[in-house]
């Protein structure tokens, strides 16, 4: 409101044409512009009250939050690189631990494959052996029946002789059967390290993720405390950038020589404060309130 539009609605005022309720709503929300316009004159201004004696102190006080909230953000760049480190590092091992694991069970798979085709074969040499001594006993009583009877020498070493390639036979049969048993063994052992070795590298990979995400936790709640940190330094920022936005908006008008070269360089916002101020005590004085603060 200009001082000519103040006149003209005073005089109305006078004659009992007036809106007192419009008048102090308007009067709220220009104190709202000017608290915006205040803070937002503060945030840029405080950088050049250094010399005014009645802001020095807000001033290096900012200074001071501002360095701090740079030291704690360039903590948290550097623990969040490192964190996106160690969780790049834990996929890597994971996707190693999945080759690892994937070739070492298919190396256990082949062994047990190659046992249960030993397995066979050792079946087949008892059962080999089994008959090759049943046929042995066959032989033995028949033998035994043309030595009573008297068969002639050459019939009876003829069986002898049947025999002697049955024990032969039977003998390679148990040969073979120990072969294929310490080779069925050797295949379990070999199976048995195996899981063993792959217990150990799930547990090493578990155990290398588990470390690498109890930091990455344990720096994310670092963190989040100096976010929570940076949050209240900016609040005590924003107090003190609203009394240097204020102070200057309430000595516009001021001449003092520490504080002219300030007022000069932010006239424009201090002329918007200005009028927004002189608006804010004619509505106020029209709304029937006391103006003096203003």
């Amino acid at each position: 409101m200009t001082t000519l539009e103040f006149i003209f609605r005073r005089l109305l005022r006078s004659v009992g044409i007036s809106n007192e309720r419009n008048h102090l709503r308007i009067a709220s929300q220009e104190s709202h512009y000017l608290t915006e316009a205040e803070d937002l004159l503060g945030s840029i201004a405080w950088k050049d009250v250094a010399d005014v004696p009645e802001l020095a102190e807000e001033h290096w006080k900012i200074k001071e939050i501002v360095a701090e909230q740079e030291k704690l953000e360039k903590e948290i760049t550097g623990i969040e690189a490192t964190n996106e480190k160690l969780t790049r590092r834990r996929d890597e091992l994971e996707l190693e631990l999945e080759e690892q694991l994937a070739a070492i069970t298919a190396k256990k798979t082949e062994v047990m494959r190659e046992a249960i085709g030993t397995m066979h074969e050792l079946d087949s040499s008892r059962e080999a052996a089994k008959l090759t001594k049943k046929k042995y006993a066959g032989l033995r009583m028949k033998l035994k029946a043309l030595s009573a009877d008297g068969a002639s020498p050459d019939e009876i070493e003829q069986v002898e002789k049947a025999m002697d390639e049955l024990k032969q036979q039977f003998a390679l049969d148990k040969k073979r059967i120990a072969e294929f048993t310490a080779t069925i063994r050797g295949s379990e052992e070999r199976v048995a390290k195996i899981e063993q070795e792959i217990e150990t590298s799930r547990n090493e990979a578990r155990q290398s993720m588990a470390e690498m995400m109890n930091k990455v936790s344990k720096s994310s709640k670092q963190v989040a405390d100096f976010t929570a940190r940076i949050g209240s330094l900016e609040a005590n920022k924003k107090t003190l950038c609203y009394q240097v936005g204020a102070f200057l908006s309430a000595n516009h008008a001021n001449s003092d020589a520490d504080l002219k070269p300030v007022i000069r360089k932010y006239r424009n916002i201090l002329s918007k404060t200005a009028q927004l101020r002189q608006s804010i005590k004619y509505h106020r004085i029209l709304g029937g309130r006391d103006s003096k603060d203003l």
